[in-house]
This record gives C-alpha cells, sequence and structure tokens, in this order.
C-alpha cells in the first residue's frame, strides 16, 4: 500500500535537490528558522504489517500506533517539495497554495485535516512515522464508522534527534521558540487561504437561507467549497512549546482583540508547557478563541516530563497531571487524564498513537459529546476533567 503525507517544514534540506530532498536534517532551513518548505510524502508500506499492529493492544483497545510509527520510520520515502521563502527584498516565493489546493480538493470529498506537531527529539525520519502512523490509526474502521475520513498534515521543526546528556534539550527549546513564528507564518497562511476561499464561494450563493447554510453550518457551496469540513491541530510534547510560541505571532498579524476560530478541535498531547499556560493572563490564555474545543491529555507517570521538570528548573508541566487551576480556564477547555490505561516504557509519552486514547481523539473528530464517551469516568470535583478507562 502507499500512504501520502503532506507537509510544512522548517528544517534544512539534505541533498542537491530542493524539490525533491533525500530527506530533511536537524538544523533549520539555510533560508531561515522562519521560511518553510512544503509538500507531500509518499510512503510504501506493507499491508499485513499494518494490519498485525493495528489488531494488537497497547492499551486496552486494538491500535498499537507506537510500534506502527517504528515499522514505518525505516519504509521507503518519496519526497516532492516546494519552498515558501521570505527573501531578503520581503518579497515571497510561495510553495503553499499548490498544497492547500490539495487539501481543499480533499476536504470536498468528505475529509478532515489535522495538522500535527511533533515534540523533543524527533528526527524527520520520526517525525513523519508518527505523522503517518497517526494518520492510519484515525481511520481505523472501527472506530472511524461512518465518518469523515481524516489526513494528517504534517509540521516537522528541527528537533535535534540527539541525546547527548541534557544539552540538546535546552538547544531544542531555542530552535522550538523560532519555530513558533514558522508554525505562526503556516497558519496564517491557512487562515488567508480559507478567506480566499470562502469570498470565491460568496460569489455563488444567491440568497440569504443559502448564505446562513453555506457559512453557518458550513454546507457544500455550488462550487465544492467548504463542504462541512473541519481542521483540526494535535500538538505533541515540546510541540505545544511551539504552538505557544506560535500565539504572539499570529496576534501582531490579526486584526482585532480576538482571533478567528480556525479550528474545530486542538490537542494537547503530554504537553511540555507550564501546567498554568492555559489561564487568562498566561502565554497560551488566548488559545480557546482559535478552536471550538481544547483537549489536555495528560500522563502522571510521563518519565520526559518528569525529567523536564526536574532538571531543568521548569514549573510542573502540564501533561503529566493537567492544568494547575482547572476552574480558571475557559469552559471551551478539558482535561482527559490517561494515567490508568497507559503501559510502562515508551508509550507513556506517545500513548496518544495507541488503542483508547486514539479512540478518545478520533470521538472528538467525529462529534461525540464529551458526557456521552464510554471508557470515560467523570471526576466528581472538578468539572471538565475525565480519566479515561479500560
Amino acid at each position: 500500500m502507499e500512504l501520502t503525507l503532506y507537509f510544512a517544514t522548517n528544517r534544512e534540506h539534505i541533498g542537491a535537490d530542493r524539490a525533491n530532498p533525500e530527506r530533511y536534517g536537524e538544523r533549520p532551513s539555510s533560508d531561515g528558522i522562519q521560511n518553510l518548505r512544503f509538500g507531500k510524502i509518499t510512503i510504501t508500506l506493507d499491508d499485513v504489517i499494518v494490519q498485525k499492529h493495528l489488531h494488537n493492544n497497547a492499551d486496552g483497545a486494538a491500535g498499537n500506533g507506537t510500534d506502527l510509527a517504528e515499522y514505518i520510520k525505516d519504509c521507503t520515502q518519496s519526497i516532492e517539495a516546494k519552498p515558501d521563502i521570505l527573501n531578503p527584498d520581503n518579497t515571497v516565493s510561495f510553495g503553499s497554495p499548490d498544497i492547500f489546493e490539495h487539501l481543499k480538493n480533499a476536504m470536498s470529498k468528505n475529509q478532515d485535516v489535522l495538522i500535527y506537531v511533533h515534540g523533543y527529539n524527533v528526527d524527520w525520519k520520526e517525525a513523519v512515522a508518527a505523522a503517518a502512523s497517526l494518520q492510519i490509526m484515525l481511520n481505523r474502521p472501527q472506530i472511524r464508522g461512518n465518518k469523515q475520513e481524516v489526513i494528517v498534515f504534517l509540521f516537522s521543526w528541527p528537533s535535534d534527534g540527539k541525546v547527548l546528556l541534557y544539552l540538546p534539550y535546552f538547544s531544542d527549546r531555542q530552535d522550538a521558540e523560532g519555530s513558533g513564528i514558522a508554525l505562526g507564518r503556516g497558519i496564517l497562511k491557512l487562515r488567508d487561504f480559507l478567506i480566499k476561499i470562502r469570498k470565491e464561494a460568496m460569489g455563488s450563493v444567491t440568497n440569504q437561507k443559502e448564505f446562513y447554510e453555506a457559512f453557518v453550518h458550513k454546507t457544500t457551496s455550488t462550487d465544492g467549497l467548504l463542504c462541512g469540513r473541519n481542521i483540526h491541530l494535535l500538538c505533541h510534547s515540546m510541540g505545544a512549546y511551539v504552538l505557544q510560541n506560535a500565539l504572539p505571532f499570529l496576534a501582531q498579524h490579526t486584526a482585532g482583540n480576538t482571533f478567528e476560530k480556525l479550528f474545530e478541535h486542538i490537542f494537547l498531547c503530554s504537553a511540555d508547557v507550564d501546567d498554568n499556560v492555559l489561564e487568562q493572563d498566561k502565554s497560551m490564555g488566548t488559545l480557546h478563541e482559535l478552536t471550538k474545543w481544547v483537549s489536555v491529555y495528560t500522563n502522571s507517570s510521563d518519565k520526559a516530563l518528569h525529567i523536564s521538570s526536574s532538571t531543568k528548573n521548569l514549573s510542573e508541566r502540564l501533561g503529566l497531571n493537567g492544568p494547575s487551576r482547572m476552574a480558571l480556564l475557559h469552559r471551551k477547555i478539558h482535561h482527559i487524564n490517561c494515567s490508568d490505561i497507559v503501559q510502562e516504557g515508551f508509550t507513556e509519552h506517545s500513548y496518544y498513537l495507541n488503542g483508547l486514547v486514539n479512540n478518545d481523539i478520533r470521538k472528538s473528530i467525529n462529534g461525540e459529546p464529551h458526557s456521552k464517551r464510554e471508557n470515560r469516568d467523570p471526576d466528581n470535583i472538578k468539572p471538565n476533567v475525565w480519566w479515561l478507562q479500560r
């Protein structure tokens, strides 16, 4: 089987041909850390091996996306890329419109888009493998049902990919800060593209009722735009810190006092940011404006986040025990505690790829209400807090 994955990256290209690189490296793009390349990756997979991982049990439900990602990492990849470069004279060479057109066409065929931002210590092949595994897991027939397919769009930043004591961690946090602007640029390009197709769709609307149906309910307009599909965002580990650093850039380029709602769901999985960061006066206090829902997935036994908290002179991580003061957060924000269902080992940090947690993410994409899901128990004291159970 062949899988197509779309991407944007601010990593350096490896190889003589920018349009067909061998891969992307550990350093930022030679054009600058804020500059992006857009493209698509074709991955050749053995369907028998894929199905074996989809039927393996990782946390109480079928689907071992962590082991699936390990398999995909060594599979053959073919890359087609187009640069999106900010030139010294402030002119821009655009590579994004072509890829956005692909996404628009996909959405017109009953497909949602989920933008995926990976975390720390992830090289290019690992980033691609995680995104591909996420796409396969989210589209398993038993959890997808008759709902829309999900296309995963990878945003890959120059995470170091090496572990030399603790030194790379600080480098990666610096890279994550700079990459926040690149992610912000990508989100703004997406926003401008959506505005463009909405304006195009407006030209086909002939009366007030049709306008209401097209833009409030997002039904299909006559030229196949909008089509009732949604865009979601999932940030894993230090990917949440990249998003945190994207927000000031977005604010600088947003008219008015609030963000436009671009996403249906934002998922923060094993988030390597401060546990109070979502409060109103903090650096991610406006995140809820970008989306209909924010879901924070946590595991109190996450070793990677314990190391982050205890050895880097940082406050407790959001991905360990969730928001420190849940009552102060916007009602859109939900905390899903996964501590009871994750297993020992590597899955403690990447559990969003496996069975039950991945099922829960897919149920959000499907539009299933938070309070009507199996495998969830509400916290009897804190509102919007849920315990995931086998």
